[in-house]
């Protein structure tokens, strides 16, 4: 638990314009620059100063703020401060950068506790979208965003773990506090524990100690998890048609998308690496895009006509082309036969998840539903089948198409 860095406020009127001076000044180029979305504020970060602008009333409202403490973890923090006595004034929430919070320190002075999520080799980088497209060969990108990824703060089992003096066993400390100098007393450095790293999310665990189903989360962990697949599950993703995928771009805005295919469309490799076929679609790519700017993957196939049971993978995603496909060795028979298809029913590319969470959905709210025989034309561009403007949005406003103007002519018609 470590304060990284002491960074000095100032209150702007003009950010532009306040940018252009300070880089002049400092001779450095601005880091970040964002707009928090729950305050409104803007800000622009240099290495020991963040410029910060907005509504008047807004920035009134925060110059009582004195001073910003770049942490390593703010999940650590806050339970510290409070254990402490310290009043947290706005709890943890995530900002572009990463997680900040608002505590009243003693005295009355109030600090804002920032966990940055994208600095080292991302800083400067605020649109992944920008940076990739500078780069050419997509093996080659998602191969640096793997890189980068392990980077990142969250990405690293281990990593910010609470205090001690949490009670949830995967937020308890498995390595000494480090004693730093700052503004708050840090505890005396305490004896090793063994690690209680689960799975799951700071968030999930604070949120299971807080509604009391702590033990409820620890059994299905124990139970239900694996970083895996066993047989079972290998056996039943083999008879699937169809499943959902959640993906989100670097920004974090999300996607949920469906696919399906012929039974067993998506292929097990071995009991960390799945494999499942692209084929012909709207062109938009939503999915893909998302996966090559940020690799994480939710995955849920659902039987509805069997078991009434789901399976979850969650994992990282990357984008295979056929003919890097085809160099890889002992690819299953199923797999050469979909590359060897003609037309609209051979897959334009792949996607291979690394597994990393493997569980159960249960089957006590999924129907049981019966399958009827339906002509699928896979691929296919006829605008019937493909459920024509089903939702009537055709002919809807939408905020990017800018609508033609009314002559004055047609206006007196």
């Amino acid at each position: 638990m470590k304060i990284l860095r002491t960074i000095s406020r100032m209150y702007v009127e003009d950010l532009s314009a306040s940018v252009t001076h300070y880089e002049q000044l400092l001779q450095e180029s601005v880091r970040h620059r964002f707009r928090d979305p729950q305050t409104n504020l803007e800000y622009a970060w240099f290495h020991n100063m963040v410029l910060v602008a907005g509504p008047q009333d807004v920035v009134n409202a925060c110059r009582n703020i004195s001073v910003t403490f770049i942490v390593d973890s703010i999940i650590d923090f806050k339970y510290h401060l409070k254990d402490n006595g310290v009043r947290i004034l706005r709890e943890p929430y995530r900002i572009p950068i990463g997680l900040t919070m608002l505590a009243e320190q003693p005295g009355g002075s109030i600090v804002e506790y920032v966990e940055v999520q994208k600095e080292g080799t991302l800083t400067g980088h605020a649109d992944w979208g920008e940076w990739v497209n500078k780069l050419r060969d997509p093996v080659r990108i998602m191969r640096k965003i793997k890189r980068l990824t392990k980077q990142m703060i969250l990405d690293k089992p281990g990593v910010n773990p609470a205090p001690a003096s949490s009670t949830h066993p995967s937020l308890q400390s498995a390595t000494p506090s480090t004693t730093v100098a700052a503004t708050v007393s840090v505890p005396k450095p305490m004896q090793p524990a063994q690690s209680t790293r689960l799975p799951g999310s700071n968030g999930e665990h604070l949120l299971q100690e807080r509604f009391g189903t702590t033990h409820r989360a620890l059994s299905f962990y124990n139970k239900q998890m694996l970083d895996h697949l066993n047989e079972v599950m290998k056996s039943f993703i083999a008879d699937q048609e169809m499943m959902f995928i959640a993906t989100a771009d670097a920004h974090g805005e999300c996607d949920c998308s469906f696919r399906a295919g012929p039974p067993g469309f998506v292929h097990v490799l071995d009991e960390k690496t799945l494999i499942y076929p692209e084929y012909r679609g709207n062109g938009v790519m939503a999915s893909l895009g998302n996966i090559l700017e940020n690799p994480h993957i939710g995955i849920i196939f659902i039987d509805f006509f069997r078991h009434a049971i789901g399976l979850h993978i969650n994992g990282k995603a990357e984008i295979i082309e056929n003919d890097e496909l085809t160099k890889l060795d002992h690819l299953p028979e199923q797999i050469m036969e979909e590359l060897n298809q003609e037309g609209f029913r051979k897959p334009e590319r792949w996607v291979m998840v690394e597994v990393e969470e493997a569980y159960i959905h249960c089957s006590k709210h999924i129907p049981l539903l019966k399958k009827l025989d339906k002509d699928i034309e896979w691929g296919t561009d006829d605008v019937a089948r493909k459920g024509g403007d089903f939702f009537k949005a055709k002919n809807c406003p939408r905020p990017w198409i800018e609508e033609p103007a009314i002559s004055s002519k047609a206006e007196t018609n």
